[in-house]
């Protein structure tokens, strides 16, 4: 017994020797897989959320997102009336040293700039006419694809997904109004994991609304009549029609037990993704306006934000490198991020916003009503924009 005592002794003490402390030695290899995986799952899961969520906020603040069941791609009818497009800004870059702490601590006057892109409810309407939306929109009214069921559910899935979409432009456009993109992309991971869970619920419940309410939809039958499709209210002084209607009715209650499991969960999804399909024109350079969708404004995400998502990462190090590297480790990692900060300071200071071909200044309404109380380096975190002017909003085209 007291020759193991000794050994562990000796073994301690050469620890003690080799580090200076009685810390185990640093596990190198552990750390690099741990800050690898970090790495990864640090941009994935604040890149992806939050380019849906800021995307979501453009397009939503454009007020182009289709909310009104009557009107197309709901129906054939068109709604001139409310036709319009927005400019909204994007990619928001204040100009300045220390990541614009300047303008904050010493009132320097410099300027904003952002990427201009154009919303319009035309394009909008096309981009959201998915298989989905043209099946049932024109299946009830063609006389080869008409069924009962097929205008039923059309309209429990049209007032779902225009309710929805109702929601989603209120929502979204105000953390455009109101919040900065780095905040937005911050807080985005779990905005997005709680707006799907009251999503569920939301469907749930109006998914039991809409097919309770349109019920009557189930008692027709289908007239037709040379090209046209008419739906008239069964017979039932016939016993065909109150056979037919007692089939239906038996359906109709099949059809909501299934539909109660796999509805809430299928428009949770299709309401948040639809949107991200809606493309945009970037009228940033009059003279070289090109359409933009989501796909581009990711790499302008990553490209303008990429100073914030590599301080996200950074942070991420801090725990790996106390756990696996020891105390030293821990400081020299803190020492490591400083350094990290000073380096981008000094490439913040080198690009130069007013060469960047993507980029242009805020007019005079934007500065003063969309940019009030821009966070620190817009260049890479955001903007904070207010209400806008309603006459910009309301724009024809």
């Amino acid at each position: 017994m007291s020759d193991e005592n000794t050994t562990n002794a000796i073994d301690d003490k050469k620890t003690e020797n080799e580090t200076g402390t009685s810390e185990p030695p640093p596990d190198w290899s552990s750390f690099f897989i741990v800050v690898g995986r970090t790495v990864i799952t640090t941009l994935l899961y604040y890149l992806i959320s939050g380019c849906i969520v800021l995307y979501l906020s453009k397009v939503a603040f454009a007020g182009v997102i289709p909310s009104n069941p009557e009107f197309y791609p709901f129906t054939d009818v068109k709604n001139e009336n409310k036709a319009h497009s927005t400019v909204v800004d994007a990619n928001v870059v204040r100009g300045g040293k220390w990541f614009g702490l300047d303008t904050l601590l010493f009132n320097a006057n410099n300027k904003t700039f952002s990427t201009k892109i154009n919303f319009n409810t035309t394009t909008a309407d096309k981009d959201c006419s998915n298989y989905i939306v043209t099946f049932l929109r024109d299946s009830p009214t063609d006389p080869k694809k008409a069924k009962i069921f097929v205008e039923f559910f059309s309209k429990v899935f049209f007032g779902t997904a225009a309710l929805n979409n109702t929601v989603i432009t209120y929502i979204f456009s105000f953390l455009y109004s109101w919040f900065a993109e780095s905040l937005i992309i911050l807080i985005a991971p779990i905005l997005l994991g709680l707006l799907f869970t009251v999503s569920y619920l939301f469907n749930f419940i109006i998914f039991i609304y809409f097919y309770i309410v349109n019920v009557g939809s189930v008692f027709k039958e289908i007239v037709i009549d040379g090209n046209k499709v008419k739906y008239e209210s069964l017979n039932f002084e016939q016993p065909f029609g109150f056979f037919w209607a007692g089939i239906n009715f038996i359906l109709w209650m099949i059809l909501f037990w299934v539909g109660i499991f796999f509805y809430p969960p299928f428009m949770m999804v299709y309401s948040f993704i639809t949107p991200l399909f809606i493309k945009g024109t970037n009228v940033t350079n009059s003279a070289k306006e090109k359409p933009i969708g989501f796909g581009e404004f990711c790499q302008n995400v990553l490209w303008y934000k990429g100073q914030f998502l590599l301080f996200l990462v950074s942070i991420g190090l801090l725990s790996p490198a106390q756990k696996y590297l020891g105390t030293t480790g821990f400081q020299a990692a803190i020492l490591g991020l400083i350094f990290c900060i000073f380096i981008l300071h000094f490439y913040n200071q080198l690009y130069n916003p007013e060469e960047d071909p993507n980029l242009s200044v805020l007019n005079a309404n934007s500065n003063s009503n969309s940019n009030k109380g821009v966070t620190p380096n817009e260049s890479q975190s955001g903007g904070k924009n207010k209400k806008r002017n309603k006459q910009t909003k309301k724009q024809k085209e």
